[in-house]
């Protein structure tokens, strides 16, 4: 709470904050005055002794000023340095982007002419380019959080792509990127249950009216939000984040997920943050699933003469 409060005092400028500032030095002046004036009259008939307790009183008086001044700024400098690396981070998520679309765009002048092939793997091209996507989101978590030189504070990543089917209409996962390279464990039984994933916080969002990021900070504690799929998943991962990939019309294209093996990692106060940061990877795949859509219309396969076979 008083963290909270030096925080909203931080966010002040100009006159306000310089009122706060005074008001609190001059409650802790005025609060060191009334002690002394109460000593006084307290021993009143020891000139020596009040000599010396004031000069006490007025020492304590400035180290309590001085220790709650640095505290204060402390707290503020802390804040300024996590807002700064957040910017930072963002910045860089941004660039993964842009060197991606730089990367298909020097693609694209390599094709000098339209090829019956290339139109038949349209959709082949998008599914890539949202791997590609996922990837990068994977690799933006492994790089600003997985490293460390000790193997017990690494953490672990997994960040995957959550849609429906175009084959079966369940939710699947086409789209991963972890350590390992693996495919999620929890896809062993889905080729045999297009409904193995309808407990799913995924599956939730598709059925609300109204998609909004959900942030499970710690599995354990949570029974209803996040079922495990397959035994002892909650012990792998520890902390998750579920953010909607959303057309122009909001309408859900599917979710973009991340879990963690450390607890708390993912915050509710945080929201803020990941919201923007995730969404910089999900505009994008949307833009990838929306072309998927446009090119499973069977009318736009007879119109650009494509082949469709189900990407997924």
């Amino acid at each position: 709470m008083f963290r909270k409060i030096i925080i909203w005092y931080g966010e002040r400028a100009g006159i306000p904050k310089y009122f706060i500032r005074a008001l609190v030095a001059f409650i802790i002046f005025y609060g060191g005055a009334a002690l002394n004036y109460r000593l006084n009259s307290q021993l009143k008939n020891n000139e020596t002794h009040t000599l010396l307790i004031e000069g006490i009183a007025i020492f304590v008086v400035f180290l309590i000023y001085i220790l709650f001044t640095k505290y204060v700024d402390t707290v503020l400098e802390d804040v300024m340095k996590a807002e700064n690396f957040k910017k930072s981070q963002l910045t860089y998520a941004y660039s993964q982007m842009d060197q991606l679309v730089s990367l298909q765009i020097k693609e694209i002048k390599k094709q000098t002419e339209a090829h019956e092939d290339d139109r038949n793997n349209l959709y082949a091209i998008c599914l890539d380019n949202m791997t590609s996507i996922v990837k990068n989101a994977y690799q933006f978590f492994e790089s600003h959080y997985g490293e460390s030189e000790k193997m017990e504070d690494r953490i672990d990543f997994e960040v995957t792509f959550m849609t429906k089917s175009y084959n079966d209409k369940g939710i699947t996962i086409p789209a991963f990127g972890n350590r390992k390279g693996r495919a999620p464990v929890s896809m062993k039984k889905r080729e045999n249950n297009p409904n193995r994933y309808e407990g799913t916080i995924t599956a939730s969002l598709y059925r609300e009216k109204r998609h909004s990021m959900c942030i499970i900070p710690d599995t354990s504690q949570s029974q209803e939000d996040y079922k495990e799929l397959y035994p002892k998943q909650k012990e792998r991962i520890k902390s998750s984040i579920v953010h909607p990939v959303l057309d122009d019309e909001n309408k859900m294209l599917g979710a973009l997920v991340v879990h963690c093996d450390k607890r708390e990692f993912f915050k509710i106060e945080d929201k803020r943050f990941w919201n923007e940061l995730l969404d910089i990877y999900a505009v994008r795949i949307a833009l990838e699933k929306s072309r998927l859509d446009y090119y499973a219309n069977p009318d736009i396969q007879k119109k650009l003469n494509i082949i469709w076979h189900d990407p997924f």
